[in-house]
């Protein structure tokens, strides 16, 4: 089941060095990057670069694009809060630990298609991604309800 949310999340890419760079501080604390150090219930990642262009069928059509369609079940793609565009990241849930690494892998120096072809003289940044804070489909339904919720809560009278 592909649980698609119009709103945003990101990965950030860590190393594969024998020092592990500084993890952010909204990470959990045994997250470095390489399948020796991995917890198994590892499986959401956040990507960053995101064009403010693209929007969640982009992503997910990037997602196909990298051999990843049928083991993302849940998309994530925040717009900002003017509406229309997004945030310049994305979460994305895989099925296991295993297929979250090699999309981590696969996701390095992704270059955004759409991106280039619309804008073919200005830079661009390539993919970038890292392990998400939320982990699991159940967890970040629960957060995308919640935030949904929280903005409407915020709409109304």
């Amino acid at each position: 089941m592909l649980v698609i949310e119009r709103t945003f999340y990101t990965l950030a890419e860590t190393h594969l060095t024998s020092k592990a760079p500084p993890r952010p501080k909204s990470l959990p604390a045994n997250t470095r990057f390489g399948t020796h150090h991995l917890r198994p219930d590892l499986t959401t990642v956040v990507v960053t670069n995101v064009p403010r262009i693209y929007t969640l069928k982009d992503v997910s059509d990037a997602i196909k694009d990298m051999g990843f369609e049928h083991l993302a079940d849940f998309i994530n793609v925040p717009e900002d809060k003017k509406g229309g565009k997004n945030r310049g990241y994305a979460f994305i849930n895989l099925t296991t630990t295993a297929t979250a690494v090699r999309f981590l892998q696969a996701l390095h120096g992704y270059v955004w298609t759409k991106q280039v072809l619309e804008s073919p003289g200005k830079p661009f940044e390539s993919a970038v991604g890292s392990w998400a804070y939320v982990q699991g489909l159940e967890a970040n339904m629960d957060l995308a309800e919640h935030t949904a919720r929280e903005v409407q809560n915020k709409k109304a009278p």
